[in-house]
């Protein structure tokens, strides 16, 4: 929140609960804490869920715990200290274990205490559902049951306990993430959802208009109790604009090498908050380059580097194609035809960093994979820069033979780039140093050539070091004839902080 504050970001989208973990006491529903939270050795899953991503068994490992409501609210007291809007998500339908196993929890409870009417109060799956699928991270029982009006009594009670949280803490809740994070082939075994089906007056007549179903009927919820609707692209697309609310925040994560741009003028042009949140460049919890010693996921990118991430120009998504490339190293293409164009005087809400933490293992890893990257997301987020090339309103096709980012852009965004690199050598790392953050000193470029080391830093203020044979550490200068063993690193303007040594063959 410091960080954020310093640098202008005004608003906090907090991922409080997914399949991995329940994070945020619900006090009028325990089990959400009591189970969802935590880590054990349990097959009934009804004390724990279940070890995954190495965490273990010990119940006192520090991937298990949650924040109490004490906890949230001082967060979003100093959230409003900072003028920062916390926007909480509680993943649903998709991306929801942790919920669906403490509420099933409960159910196994209070039938046990012969209360059968409390055990099915919030109840999220159907009993006689015997549907086999897959989410994308492997679960086959992460999904609530959109068609149970129970599942709808749970949504409703934990809404309005958050909003109780934050009118407490003088932080009005107004607005909330869904996720509306869908899962295919989920409900189709369903007998609540089949019966459903035959006898709705809702219009839906298969199981592939669930999920908007129970986004339209969420939304309604949330507008009931004077909440603004945000969610993830992919399930908001499929509703109907007449059963949504009229301000939706949307998501757009789709990558632009898919033609994600489509989508994200879809959205613009139907009047919805739009915000440009696209893993190629966005998601944080990627590495910075491609390399084994850079922990993260790559399936949307093999490296964002903090340049990457600079370079991004929001209001001309399609023009992208002509310097990027898909996370193969290939080219791609962009066609924004009439039917994609954005229409006159509308344009994206703002653009949104993620840090997506199930295989994240410290706070001090977090840090790393934040900064220096947020600070280019910062310039980028307020700052329209003097090279982004104008958006062609009458449409265009973008690929590596176009010109539209012509060489003279190309020379403003590389002059451009050199001063923000000495900014965030010079005065940024300092700050960040100050604060005591993990930021990443970045790796050195190196190469012998004719018996001599030529290396670089993508931040050129920072002071290069090499070292020969084992021998100390040097400073370089400029190319210098070496033999033998060769590693090079860079080093922070403290002098303390170092990069990650590299060998250069």
């Amino acid at each position: 929140l410091d960080q954020m504050a310093a640098y202008k970001l005004n608003k906090l989208h907090l991922h409080l609960a997914d399949d991995e973990g329940w994070r945020l006491e619900i006090p009028w529903l325990p089990e959400l804490t009591d189970v969802g939270s935590k880590r054990c050795l349990d097959f009934s899953e009804r004390t724990c869920l279940l070890p995954q991503l190495g965490a273990g068994v010990d119940t006192d490992s520090a991937v298990n715990g949650y924040y109490s409501v004490s906890d949230y609210q001082e967060i979003l007291r100093a959230a409003s200290a900072r003028h920062i809007q916390v926007i909480p998500s509680l993943d649903m339908p998709g991306h929801s274990r942790s919920s669906v196993k403490a509420m099933t929890a409960r159910y196994h409870k209070y039938m046990a205490l012969g209360d059968e009417t409390k055990a099915k109060q919030f109840l999220l799956y159907d009993l006689e559902d015997k549907t086999k699928y897959s989410s994308v991270q492997f679960y086959n029982d992460n999904t609530i049951n959109v068609c149970m009006e129970s599942s709808y009594a749970f949504i409703n009670k934990v809404m309005d306990e958050v909003k109780a949280i934050h009118a407490q803490a003088d932080h009005p809740l107004t607005r909330y993430h869904i996720g509306a994070d869908e899962t295919a082939g989920a409900w189709v075994d369903s007998p609540i959802c089949n019966n459903f089906i035959a006898n709705n007056n809702q219009g839906i007549t298969k199981t592939t208009q669930l999920g908007a179903y129970f986004i339209e009927r969420v939304a309604k919820i949330l507008s009931d109790k004077d909440i603004e609707t945000a969610g993830w692209s992919d399930g908001l697309r499929h509703t109907r604009l007449e059963n949504m609310p009229k301000l939706v925040q949307a998501n757009a994560w789709g990558n632009l090498f898919w033609g994600a741009h489509k989508e994200n003028h879809q959205m613009i042009n139907q009047d919805w908050d739009v915000v440009f949140s696209s893993p190629e460049v966005l998601y944080f919890d990627f590495p910075y380059e491609a390399d084994p010693k850079e922990h993260g996921y790559y399936w949307a990118s093999r490296h964002t580097n903090t340049r990457k991430v600079f370079e991004l120009m929001p209001d001309n998504l399609p023009v992208h194609a002509e310097f990027w490339y898909d996370p193969m190293e290939s080219p791609y293409e962009a066609i924004d035809d009439e039917t994609s164009v954005i229409k006159a005087g509308k344009s994206l809400r703002g653009i949104q960093g993620q840090l997506w933490t199930e295989s994240t293992r410290s706070a001090s890893m977090a840090q790393y994979k934040i900064y220096p990257r947020l600070l280019a997301l910062a310039e980028r987020a307020w700052h329209q820069a003097e090279w982004a090339v104008p958006y062609q309103s009458q449409g265009a096709t973008y690929n590596k033979q176009s010109v539209f980012f012509d060489q003279k852009h190309r020379q403003q965004r590389d002059r451009q780039w050199q001063l923000f690199a000495t900014a965030i050598a010079v005065k940024e790392m300092p700050k960040l140093e100050l604060a005591g953050i993990n930021y990443r000193v970045p790796t050195v470029g190196a190469k012998r050539i004719d018996g001599k080391l030529h290396a670089n830093v993508i931040f050129p203020p920072l002071q290069i070091q090499y070292s020969v044979n084992d021998q100390a550490w040097l400073s370089y200068r400029g190319p210098v004839s070496v033999s033998g063993k060769v590693e090079v690193r860079a080093l922070a303007a403290n002098g303390e902080r170092k990069g990650r040594i590299l060998l250069v063959k």
